[in-house]
């Protein structure tokens, strides 16, 4: 399958005053297509490895450094008292980042993915799936995460594509395959305006053996 997103040149939001920051580490504000700011968690946003890039880290000096590797747990930082230096915080994002492709109601469903597999990770999806249903290939919580209504599915899987969430791309994908696969011949036929081609007996032979993967 291919999906085709909007190229979206990101100019992070301006940093907030040191002062600030340390009451926003550990947290960051997301703004929507449709500007609807949503305020999460940074370990929840870095599920996302596009917002996990964005996202500016400060160490014990208050220098900025570099942005951990995809997969490091990001610790929670302590509150500070208000009296402590600046320089005690752990964290610091910007106030807002932008999402300029995804709209409020997408972003939530996204980030509700997001809190989850930074719980509880979602196991990794084989690539053909080897089942028609998707109950065999991921844990409960994401089959019933992912039961969604077909322009919900394509705009979650569009938004993952996206921001880069790789676990639930799959598993936006995984759902579609699964319903390919219990689609009758017909009916497959019907939904994607394939037409009815007549194939000889070699013909056959040549598309099935091209094509053994599907019978996984």
């Amino acid at each position: 399958w291919g999906f085709s997103v909007c190229a979206v040149a990101f100019e992070p939001a301006s940093r907030p005053p040191r002062a600030a920051m340390s009451a926003t580490a550990g947290r960051c504000v997301l703004v929507s297509r449709d500007n609807e700011r949503i305020e999460v968690p940074l370990a929840v946003a870095s599920v996302s490895l596009l917002l996990r890039e964005l996202a500016e880290i400060c160490d014990d000096d208050g220098n900025i450094g570099a942005s951990p590797q995809p997969g490091t747990p990001l610790a929670t930082p302590p509150t500070p008292s208000p009296d402590a230096p600046v320089s005690a915080c752990l964290e610091a994002v910007p106030q807002e980042l932008p999402v300029p492709c995804v709209d409020g109601a997408v972003l939530r469903k996204a980030l509700e993915f997001c809190a989850e597999h930074a719980r509880n990770p979602m196991p990794a999806i084989t690539n053909p799936v080897g089942s028609v249903k998707l109950a065999d290939i991921v844990p409960e919580w994401y089959v019933k995460y992912i039961d969604v209504e077909t322009e919900m599915l394509y705009a979650l899987i569009l938004a993952a594509n996206f921001l880069d969430i790789p676990a639930l791309l799959d598993l936006g994908c995984a759902k579609v395959a699964c319903g390919l696969k219990a689609l009758p011949d017909d009916e497959f036929d019907r939904l994607y305006n394939v037409e009815d081609v007549t194939l000889t007996e070699e013909e056959e032979r040549i598309v099935r053996n091209e094509n053994r993967w599907q019978e996984l």
